[in-house]
């Protein structure tokens, strides 16, 4: 640890927060590569890297990197192990010091292999022996061999990546070296290799100036003589040189030398990257490098989001708030949202409007800077406000027009004021403030692609921001003599130029003071938008201002109104919504409409406070073969249904059918869970051999009277007939199954000739004289009584008593009744 304690002293000293005050995020990327090049490579060449000092010296890296000259405690935006990435996959490029610890000292198994007569290597082996002529043996003595040891313990990683080129064969063994196809013939041909001779023949050894001569410890057989042939094939393109001496060649480079760099990259390509993007371009491109090192985050960020949410060509939706202002969609397991951030649903002269797609939400979180504003026509206000500043400047006044530099309204009035100035021929310097105004300008010109269609479509004639009349203001005009318009940042007169011009032009009755958007409570612009002039502002606990100048609203604002809002959350419908960014009484006036309009629950909780959602959960689980089957099985259900009997026993009545017909399939089954197992599903028949268990059915019987009215005298028995053709049990059946398809239309009921199925319910007439499950009494005289037996499963309990309250009531007629009745309408 000694060795390394100045190593950590130098990197803190040269890594001190307060450097991070100047500088940006690629700044201190550079600053923090340059310092791990300089200090601590000498040391890392030879010895071997604690794991305490790589923790420590990654912790002064990483806050360096992300908290910079900030107290307390920060958050780092990437894990640093995607960091520590290279480039090209997608991290910044910074060393992993593990990685670079371990090129360095394989740096010496390579020195140890090419040189042959180098004193040094004639110590080590002198010290700790030969394993082969390319390493030395495995070192485990405690003390003393603590450098070697780790370097030796490399070899296996240095293995994997070198190929043996063989020249005499004096120094490459036969059966154990991959010399052919980087491999060695112990695993091509394992069966040869238990009865070689010599397991540790070098190829020299099995090398005559007639050929290969291998050495075997037996007779062949006929399957050793097939494999040796096979063995004699693969040699027969080698051929050994007296000329030159066996080599070792590195996998990983055209001329098969080792080098740091190169064993570092083969380290890190084992480390999960992003390899999506075409990231060399990236980082080659003229973009200063602080640019390039926040995409870089955000782009892997965009790309971890589209794993979780598959099949969503990006995880950000233009919200044309502001040139690249974006909606997020986000989901972490089964559970949804979309975080809208600021947002607009009307399209403009640059923007368009918010778009999104449709998706299955838990959640949305919206903001709500204007949840109880609906605005008036955009025609409306843009010709308001373009009657007020050419009144203004036709007077000689000056309009001040305070906007934020990367806001929304700045642009669009620059449009509007530069077509209106080009319309109207007027001669007026229209200016915006220099610096940060001018860098936000010249993005939109250079992101033109995210503009508009209108504007895109302009851009093969002239970039829409170019304006011809608009030009950069100098602070030394603020005083200048003549009208002019100035666009000055901040937004809301809170501090700044803006205010700064606001104190030099408010007095004066002919200049006016345009507000384009809304103003926070407590800015100088809340409070011109709350006075009539002549007042007095004050513009902090020392300063008044006199106000005597114009003061017209105007709301250019980009955040959406109320409408926008209610829209976008019909469109989505998601479950829950979340109210943020807003005024507590205007949110909770939005959050009443949300609820009685959309029937979704809302919520505006404060600033620091909590609130519960719950999300929808997906049980991913198996399916049995059975359950699978039982799924694809139609379902039929019938509103009327035609009974299976033979029609024949439909008595003197012409049937006529209205069948629909619906297949409705829900499958019936049961979710097993068990210890270490995915959930399954099995079909219900398959349950109780799962759990090895008796199947125990509870069912319910009943034997039911139903009364037929007692014969006509004078209609006698068909010649040949024991019984009248009523008492047969077919014909009973039937006339059952008439009576009951009227009452019971929404059920499907069968009648296969000895019973009738109504679910569960199973009705038959009763032979038995003696049945245990009656329980009535002897039918008056002019009836007589068939008893139809009745069971049931306890789940249809409630259809079954229905049923049988109706066979109670009935009267079978029969044939002869039906006869009888219609010759007495035939003599009426």
């Amino acid at each position: 640890m000694e060795i390394w304690n100045g190593i950590l002293v130098k990197t803190e000293k040269k890594l001190a927060r307060w450097k991070a005050q100047y500088l940006s995020l690629g700044g201190r990327l550079i600053l923090i590569n340059s310092v791990l090049d300089s200090l601590p490579t000498y040391v890392m060449s030879l010895f071997p890297n604690p794991a305490k000092v790589v923790k420590k010296l990654d912790k002064l890296r990483r806050n360096f990197l992300w908290k910079g000259n900030k107290e307390g405690k920060d958050y780092n935006l990437v894990n640093w192990k995607n960091v520590l990435l290279s480039k090209e996959r997608g991290g910044l490029g910074i060393r992993n010091l593990r990685l670079q610890n371990e090129s360095l000292l394989m740096k010496w198994l390579w020195r140890y292999i090419e040189e042959d007569a180098a004193l040094w290597k004639e110590v080590i082996v002198a010290k700790y022996g030969e394993l082969n002529p390319w390493c030395t043996k495995i070192t485990s003595e405690p003390y003393g061999v603590g450098v070697w040891r780790t370097i030796r313990n490399l070899w296996p990683q240095m293995e994997g990546n070198v190929y043996i080129k063989v020249g005499n064969g004096n120094k490459t063994k036969f059966w154990k070296d991959a010399w052919i196809d980087q491999t060695s013939l112990r695993e091509l041909f394992p069966d040869l290799f238990l009865i070689c001779e010599n397991p540790d023949a070098r190829v020299s050894d099995c090398w005559t100036e007639q050929g290969w001569d291998i050495s075997l410890r037996r007779l062949l057989n006929d399957w050793v003589v097939e494999r040796v042939a096979a063995l004699q094939e693969k040699l027969a393109g080698m051929i050994i040189t007296t000329t030159s001496t066996d080599k070792i060649l590195w996998k990983h480079s055209k001329d098969g030398v080792f080098s740091v760099n190169n064993a570092y990259k083969r380290g890190l390509m084992g480390m999960t990257g992003v390899p999506k993007y075409n990231w060399n371009y990236f980082w080659k491109s003229d973009i200063p490098t602080k640019v390039k090192c926040f995409t870089c985050e955000s782009k892997r960020f965009a790309f971890w989001v589209e794993l979780i949410a598959p099949g969503l060509p990006d995880a950000g939706y233009l919200s044309y708030m502001v040139l690249g202002a974006a909606m997020f969609y986000a989901k972490v397991g089964d559970a949804a949202m979309v975080y809208t951030g600021d947002y607009n649903m009307t399209a403009d002269r640059h923007l368009g409007a918010a778009q999104i797609d449709r998706l299955q939400l838990d959640l949305v979180i919206t903001e709500s800077t204007y949840a109880t504003t609906i605005r008036d026509s955009k025609y409306v206000r843009e010709r308001e406000f373009l009657e007020a500043i050419h009144k203004c400047v036709d007077s000689g006044g000056k309009v001040l027009i305070p906007a934020f530099a990367l806001g929304r309204a700045q642009q669009e009035l620059c449009m509007l004021l530069d077509d209106y100035w080009e319309r109207m021929n007027l001669k007026v310097p229209i200016y915006f403030s220099a610096g940060l105004t001018i860098q936000a300008n010249m993005y939109y010109k250079v992101l033109i692609n995210w503009a508009s269609q209108k504007v895109k479509n302009l851009s093969a004639t002239r970039n829409a921001f170019d304006f011809k009349n608009v030009h950069s203001f100098e602070r030394s005009m603020i005083n200048a003599p003549g009208p002019c318009v100035l666009f000055a940042t901040p937004g809301m007169l809170s501090g700044g130029f803006s205010l700064e011009v606001f104190k030099q032009w408010a007095p004066y009755e002919q200049n006016l003071i345009a507000l384009p958007g809304y103003c926070l409570a407590e800015t100088v612009g809340h409070k011109l938008m709350r006075a009539k002039p002549p007042a007095r502002i004050d513009v902090d606990k020392s300063t008044q201002i006199d106000v005597r100048c114009q003061i017209h609203q105007l709301s250019f604002s980009p955040h959406t109104d109320s409408k926008g809002i209610m829209d976008l959350i019909r469109f989505l419908s998601p479950k829950n919504v979340i109210l943020v960014h807003g005024e507590k009484p205007k949110m909770a006036s939005l959050k009443e409409r949300i609820e009685s309009d959309l029937r979704i629950p809302c919520y505006y909780p404060a600033n620091n406070e909590s609130q519960r959602i719950e999300s929808t959960q997906y049980i991913k689980a198996e399916a049995s073969k059975s359950f699978l089957q039982s799924s694809l099985s139609p379902n039929f259900k019938f509103l009327k249904t035609i009974s299976r009997a033979d029609t024949g026993f439909i008595l003197n009545e012409r049937a006529e059918s209205c069948v629909q017909v619906c297949d409705d399939r829900v499958a019936e089954g049961a979710v097993i869970m068990q210890k270490d197992q995915h959930p399954k599903i099995v079909h219900q028949n398959e349950l109780m051999d799962i759990l090895e268990a008796e199947n125990h059915k509870v069912q319910v019987a009943y034997c039911c009277p139903v009364c037929i009215p007692n014969e006509p005298k004078n209609v006698a028995l068909s010649p040949g007939e024991d019984m009248h053709p009523v008492l047969d049990k077919r014909s009973l059946l039937h006339l059952l199954y008439t009576k009951l398809s009227s009452d019971f239309q929404d059920v499907t009921i069968q009648n296969d000739g000895d019973c009738l199925q109504i679910e569960s319910l199973t009705v038959s007439p009763c032979p038995k004289e003696k049945c245990p499950h009656r329980r009535h009494v002897n039918p008056v005289s002019t009836s007589e009584a068939v008893n139809f037996c009745c069971t049931w499963s306890m789940e249809d309990e409630k259809l079954a008593w229905r049923v049988i309250s109706i066979m109670k009531n009935l009267e079978l007629k029969t044939s002869a009744h039906l006869e009888l009745k219609k010759c007495s309408d035939e003599g009426s």
